[in-house]
């Protein structure tokens, strides 16, 4: 690949995706899940490792910088949660840490017709619709009848 001034490509590339989580992160969602610790001190270490992140991001100079995903549980959860037809069971195979030992984890799973309870992005651009070109109706919850 052709570099150009200061060792730069000749392409421009975000990170807008998931950072690996710290293991006091990890920790802390296991405890949480487990009500060793309440909501606030789940957030405490939430907002340490996401300010972590951050200074980690703008130390290596990166000029678009991302929370990491750090509040959310899972990939998919925000997805299957606005979906019916989905069970949480434990994942049939596991994943390896950094130290490679083997770590345990839950997947979605088909247990009904899927369908859609409400709409996936809604609650994620409900800060923006006020004032935006989207009309209210446009992010109306559906019931969970309206999935027969």
């Amino acid at each position: 690949m052709m570099m150009r001034g200061r060792g730069r490509p000749p392409f421009r590339a975000d990170h807008v995706g998931s950072l690996l989580r710290p293991q006091a992160l990890r920790q802390a969602f296991r405890q949480h899940g487990a009500g060793e610790i309440d909501d606030a001190a789940y957030r405490a270490v939430q907002d340490r490792c996401i300010r972590e992140a951050v200074a980690m991001q703008e130390a290596v100079g990166l000029k678009v910088i991302t929370d990491g995903e750090f509040r959310r549980g899972s990939y998919w959860g925000r997805f299957v949660e606005r979906m019916h037809g989905f069970a949480i069971k434990p994942a049939l195979f596991k994943f390896r840490d950094d130290a490679g030992h083997e770590v345990a984890f839950t997947a979605p799973y088909a247990v009904e017709k899927i369908c859609r309870f409400t709409f996936s992005v809604s609650s994620s651009f409900s800060r923006i619709c006020s004032s935006s070109i989207f009309s209210d109706s446009s992010f109306v919850s559906l019931s969970r009848d309206s999935c027969a």
